[in-house]
């Protein structure tokens, strides 16, 4: 005679996977379902997937950075706005997270390249 277990299976037993990331949002009863398994989690598997969900969202994050970044080249006119006031300068490199400007002033600045604009000389 077989005997069934009663033992719950762990969701470290089986596969964790990752949502599509469609531009158009999910259905809401999907988000439900999500919700419900997650109070099925005992904490450790918690931290893991807390740990999944951020490293994704630092993939958005570099991604959308990335877009920003394309738009600027070295020897491009831009500005941006620092407390109310419009610097203008040009762009002397590209770094990592920012780029770097220095002004006629020869002062230089390190900007996110969501804060910058070009500027069209007419």
């Amino acid at each position: 005679m077989s005997r069934k277990s009663n033992r719950r299976k762990k969701s470290h037993d089986r596969p964790l996977t990752l949502v599509s990331t469609d531009a158009e949002p999910k259905p809401m009863s999907s988000f439900d379902e999500v919700l419900s398994l997650l109070g099925d989690l005992e904490e450790q598997e918690l931290r893991h997937l807390n740990q999944v969900v951020v490293e994704r969202l630092k993939l958005f994050s570099k991604s959308r950075s990335l877009d920003a970044m394309r738009k600027f080249n070295v020897g491009d006119q831009v500005s941006f706005d620092y407390e109310g006031t419009i610097v203008e300068g040009q762009v002397v490199s590209l770094n990592q997270k920012s780029v770097s400007i220095i002004t006629q002033d020869n002062i230089r600045w390190r900007v996110s390249p969501h804060l910058l604009s070009k500027v069209h000389s007419i």
